[in-house]
């Protein structure tokens, strides 16, 4: 038997509903097993950043997103598929690379609470902005010596649109959100206010007296 009659040399991910989906048409004629393949896609893709995406983006166009049930449920299966051929050790890199590839081109909206601190002679205000999509109901804030603590749960909106800007696709989900923000340290935090106001939060902390 030939030394490498069990070669790959070429590999498809497979995408529901759609043909298999030629990740990567090598250089090289064969790759002996899928840690070879991982490791020459892995030096393409930080040499090429910019090009594996322009493949991904020509993949994932509107003809994919108007033909298909659920296009995003499809592209978490494309990107796991990819994710399984690959070292474990290269897998991180590739998840960061793919999450922000995708937020940029999907996700239009900001998931972070804001922060804006000011103050008078007696006291600290602090408001923050909450994300979209917070419900106030699952809203939970922590006030203690060193922090404020803010804890809830918002809907997670991803869209695709079409060149004239008309929305093809669109997924909502639950999502988390943590945060911590340190207060002043002469801030008297058991005589603390909140005043919740759709989507902010505004806190005021008297400032201690001078002993």
């Amino acid at each position: 038997m030939d030394e490498c009659d069990n070669c790959i040399s070429e590999y498809r991910l497979f995408v529901p509903g759609y043909d298999n989906f030629y990740l990567l048409k090598p250089e090289q004629s064969v790759f002996k097993n899928a840690d070879d393949f991982s490791s020459f896609f892995h030096k393409k893709f930080n040499a090429e950043n910019k090009n594996q995406w322009d493949r991904f983006d020509s993949f994932f166009n509107d003809d994919f997103f108007q033909n298909q049930n659920d296009p995003f449920g499809a592209m978490d299966i494309f990107h796991r598929n990819i994710e399984e051929i690959m070292k474990k050790s290269l897998r991180p890199s590739f998840r960061q690379s793919w999450d922000s590839w995708f937020d940029d081109r999907f996700f239009h909206y900001d998931d972070k609470i804001h922060m804006q601190i000011s103050e008078t002679q007696d006291s600290y205000i602090i408001e923050f902005t909450m994300p979209a999509g917070l419900q106030d109901n699952e809203l939970n804030v922590d006030i203690t010596k060193e922090n404020i603590s803010i804890d809830g749960n918002f809907t997670k909106i991803i869209e695709k649109k079409d060149a004239d800007g008309k929305i093809i696709a669109r997924n909502e989900s639950r999502e988390s959100i943590s945060q911590k923000f340190p207060i002043p340290e002469n801030a008297d935090f058991e005589k603390a206010s909140i005043d919740q106001k759709e989507d902010r939060i505004i806190i005021s902390l008297p400032k201690r007296k001078p002993a």
